[in-house]
């Protein structure tokens, strides 16, 4: 059997994860011999362009890297070029591909999306996933066709979402389920004449839309399960953000915590204190506009994460002054 010719489409860190896996296998069964990636972007104070992740991997690997701007307008060189790959496998990528790219590899392009489709099909489905409070996602690998992640499914995982997992957590399970379907697949499924792909439900379709950064900005009059849930999800991109005095202070590190009756006429966004969690862990008691929430790190703009406690010992702190 020939060496498959693999081509890969992505842009974030976790589509280079995937990338790299395929990168370090050693069985010969196929190599990646072009990728193509989002262009530099600024970053940072300087506002320096950094390349992306999938970029810096491919150039480790002195494998060629593409940074089309305009796929409608692709070059003949990405054309020939992707014409001369088996299989395009995209993670990520932050790009629809024009259905002429889509048909130029010879078993067309294959997409690894994070969600169980039609479930969060879009640019951030691991994070809606979060912020909505879904107890299961998975996996699935699709065969593209020119829509937002419609195409047929090949193969798909379902696993729980645990309670403390956040987008760091979650992202690394959802990983390793990726790399196990794409080299299934790359090993296995696209030579099977006799396979038969999935065709996705019209029912339960939700869109993943992408993340603003206006979404971490903490709302306490709302219920604190939305707020742990928005927490889970945002706070290492954009960030989860809200203001104590004249501070911007980020959050990280959170619990749903029981509430007493009489606290539920407080202000929301007040302090109760500083209480100690089973776990022995202590966080910052605030009110919601139902419930109460425990944060167990805080971090004022420019400054590290630090404790609760240090954050009332470093602060002049006043139950008078609250969290907006």
């Amino acid at each position: 059997m020939k060496s498959i010719r693999v081509g890969f489409a992505g842009t974030p860190e976790f589509a280079a994860n995937v990338l790299n896996s395929l990168l370090i296998e050693d069985s010969g069964n196929f190599s990646v011999c072009m990728i193509m990636t989002q262009k530099p972007k600024k970053s940072g104070r300087g506002l320096k362009l950094v390349d992306s992740p999938v970029s810096e991997l491919g150039q480790k690997h002195n494998i060629i890297v593409y940074t089309p701007e305009n796929l409608c307008l692709a070059n003949q060189e990405l054309k020939k070029k992707l014409k001369s790959i088996d299989i395009l496998v995209v993670v990520a990528y932050g790009l629809l591909l024009p259905l002429n790219l889509l048909k130029l590899p010879q078993y067309g392009c294959i997409n690894i999306h994070p969600s169980l489709l039609p479930r969060w099909r879009g640019a951030a489905p691991i994070q809606r996933a979060l912020e909505a409070g879904d107890t299961y996602t998975g996996v699935c690998l699709i065969q593209m066709d020119p829509g937002l992640d419609t195409g047929p499914i090949w193969a798909y995982e379902k696993i729980a979402i645990a309670k403390k997992d956040t987008y760091e957590t979650l992202e690394d399970k959802l990983f390793g389920i990726s790399e196990k379907l794409i080299k299934n697949f790359l090993h296995h499924q696209i030579f099977d004449p006799n396979f038969i792909l999935k065709k996705q439900s019209d029912c339960g379709v939700t869109i993943a839309t992408k993340i603003a950064k206006i979404e971490g900005k903490v709302d306490w009059a709302e219920k604190a399960s939305i707020i742990n849930n928005k927490i889970r999800a945002f706070s290492l991109q954009p960030g989860i953000y809200s203001t104590y005095g004249a501070m911007r202070v980020k959050l990280n590190d959170s619990v749903l915590l029981d509430s007493d009756t009489q606290l539920n006429l407080e202000v929301p966004g007040s302090i109760v204190g500083i209480i100690k969690i089973k776990s022995g862990q202590e966080v910052l008691k605030i009110i919601c506009g139902k419930g109460c929430l425990g944060i167990g790190k805080l971090k004022k703009e420019g400054g590290k994460w630090i404790s609760p406690r240090d954050f009332i010992n470093n602060n002049d702190f006043k139950k008078s002054i609250f969290f907006v």
